[in-house]
């Protein structure tokens, strides 16, 4: 009996925890959108740097024009066309990445969870004019991209509801694609929030 009672409260708590991501028609009354200001996306310069260029288009975001060739040497020690190592070495590169413009020196910085954003989370980010880097996968690509924006869900008291669509920047394509909210959960595994200081 316990099981099927922890089983139940689990399934209860999923489907809420999921509600709050990609919203309700049922309780939303309208739609508003939003978008980062002066976001810049970059196409990829080789067929594994789709990590790299996701980093450039975030410097990018910030004014500051970095070199893919850069980020990749500043993580590696040399330019290869090299895939990210993985979740956790994803996260360290990031920590090692310093790119100098213009004799300032500025560092990434970077923290990530193995799961999709909270919708609350990603909702003030964009408010504060920061994208957000994931990993994606879907039949087609198992892939770093930028997200950007967005519609989302309000009530009548102008309240966030949970988001109905997400724009991401695709590198390799070298464009925006809308991803349905309602795939958010199933297609994004990795979320990397990533802020850029100068040293």
């Amino acid at each position: 009996m316990s099981t099927i009672i922890g089983t139940r409260r689990w399934t209860v708590l999923a489907a809420l925890f999921l509600a709050s991501f990609f919203g309700s028609a049922l309780v939303a009354q309208e739609v508003e959108s939003i978008e980062v200001s002066g976001f810049e996306g970059h196409q990829q310069e080789a067929s594994n740097w789709c990590w790299a260029a996701s980093i450039q288009s975030l410097f990018a975001s910030k004014g500051l024009d970095v070199d893919q060739s850069a980020i990749v040497a500043a993580a590696y020690g040399q330019v290869v066309n090299a895939t990210a190592p993985g979740f956790e070495g994803t996260l360290r590169l990031l920590h090692t990445v310093v790119v100098d413009i213009d004799g300032t020196e500025w560092e990434v910085h970077a923290r990530a969870g193995a799961s999709y954003p909270d919708a609350r989370w990603l909702l003030q980010r964009f408010r504060n004019d920061e994208p957000v880097m994931i990993w994606f996968h879907d039949e087609y690509a198992n892939h770093s991209i930028v997200i950007h924006g967005g519609t989302y869900y309000v009530n009548a008291a102008g309240s966030f509801m949970g988001w109905q669509s997400i724009v991401a920047y695709d590198p390799l394509l070298d464009t925006d694609m809308t991803i349905d909210a309602r795939n958010i959960p199933r297609y994004v595994y990795g979320t990397f929030e990533v802020s850029i200081r100068e040293r």
